[in-house]
């Protein structure tokens, strides 16, 4: 079967038959997930399984055994989904798409398997400072960059941020499939309500929405909970006074105000221990189960 690979730019990608009609059916049939074994299936060098989620299987390369997983797409739609893996540098904090097959119905791309998200590990916990800052300066890390490189992600939460390692110590962003490049000249482009800052009658998606989603999920990794509700003053008080301002800086009510991604790595509170974000692994820093 001839399936050609992804290289490049996007613009390269070259369409090629989809035999894979049985897969392609269930796919196209509603929710993938079913409650009885799904026969595997290859699609070029991968063999697809488990069904994860909708839309969404476990898959090895049967070349290296790799674990990976896949994530199906029609063909009209992976373009677009492509264009923010591909205008984005690599870095460790955010997944790298390993490869893309495509056939005539379907594209399948496939990613690094993950050892869990970061809200589901915590489950309402609040983390001491020193394991929250090693988290949370990777969740910074790779916010800034794609703000650097013209992306405005949209829509983060912490299950969105899963763990690369079995022991829960490096975290990357698990997907970019919301994510939205912004406008030549620093623009901010639009967005559908729900997913940024009221300017006028407009909805804006702009960098500080991001910033305020790094602030929601820093006052849940330190205090157990989302900054809502009566108490919060007298809850933030077990904090030094160095999170509380870090907290309060990308919560600001006026996005014009907030610290940027960037401006947040070089806060007091992560830069003076930037030194111990290097290591791979403390076990101090391991989410608790």
């Amino acid at each position: 079967m001839d399936i050609q690979e992804v290289s490049g730019s996007p613009e390269s990608i070259r369409q090629s038959p989809d035999r894979y009609n049985s897969l392609s059916d269930s796919l196209s049939s509603g929710p993938f997930v079913s409650r009885h074994p799904v026969p595997s299936r290859n699609v070029g060098n991968y063999l697809l399984y488990d069904p994860l989620q909708e839309n969404v299987l476990r898959a090895a390369n049967t070349h290296s055994g790799e674990e990976l997983v896949c994530k199906v797409l029609p063909v009209s739609r992976y373009r677009e989904v492509l264009c923010s893996y591909y205008c984005l540098p690599p870095h460790p904090n955010i997944i790298e798409m390993r490869d893309v097959v495509v056939g005539d119905a379907h594209a399948y791309l496939f990613f690094p398997r993950s050892y869990g998200n970061l809200g589901v590990m915590l489950q309402a916990r609040r983390l001491p400072e020193d394991t929250a800052r090693y988290l949370f300066r990777q969740l910074v890390s790779a916010v800034a960059h794609c703000h650097n490189n013209g992306l405005v992600l949209r829509d983060l939460k912490l299950n969105k941020f899963v763990f690369k390692n079995k022991e829960r110590t490096l975290l990357m962003l698990e997907s970019l499939d919301d994510a939205v490049i912004m406008q030549e000249g620093n623009t901010s482009p639009y967005c559908s309500p729900g997913h940024g800052d009221v300017s006028g009658s407009l909805w804006v998606c702009a960098p500080a929405t991001d910033v305020w989603s790094l602030g929601v999920m820093l006052h849940a990794l330190l205090l157990g909970c989302y900054p809502v509700g009566a108490g919060l003053t007298q809850e933030r008080a077990v904090l030094t006074s160095q999170a509380r301002c870090l907290i309060r800086s990308a919560l600001h009510s006026n996005p014009n105000l907030r610290l940027s991604a960037s401006e947040l790595l070089t806060h007091p509170w992560l830069s003076t221990h930037a030194q111990a974000y290097t290591q791979a692994h403390t076990p101090d820093q391991t989410v608790p189960t």
